[in-house]
């Protein structure tokens, strides 16, 4: 499972990650400063991915999910958006999350 920053609190607080492998990448570096991401660094210590390395992980690991803030869909390398759009289950979650199952 592959989560932006803000989401990756979500696995922590529902206990996602003991069940399935998880890890972070920031759509927006800027992020980087942000309240969240330091949490999810200090309570979770997810692996981190570089955005343009995200493609390369879903295709070598069949399964993957991918949960991101939807604004970040033009901020995503183009390859990325591309592999979002054409995912076999893409769904908008209440109008601000993008998930992607592959």
């Amino acid at each position: 499972m592959l989560v932006s920053e803000f989401n990756s609190l979500g696995l922590y607080y529902y206990r996602v990650q003991p069940h399935r492998p998880a890890y972070v990448f920031l759509p927006d570096p800027k992020r980087r400063k942000s309240v969240e991401f330091y949490l999810s660094q200090r309570l979770m210590h997810l692996p981190e991915l570089d955005p343009h390395d995200v493609v390369e992980f879903v295709h070598a690991h069949p399964g993957t999910a991918t949960i991101m803030r939807s604004e970040y869909a033009t901020v995503v390398p183009p390859v990325l958006q591309d592999l979002i759009a054409w995912a076999p289950f893409h769904e908008n979650l209440a109008g601000n999350l993008t998930l992607a199952c592959f």
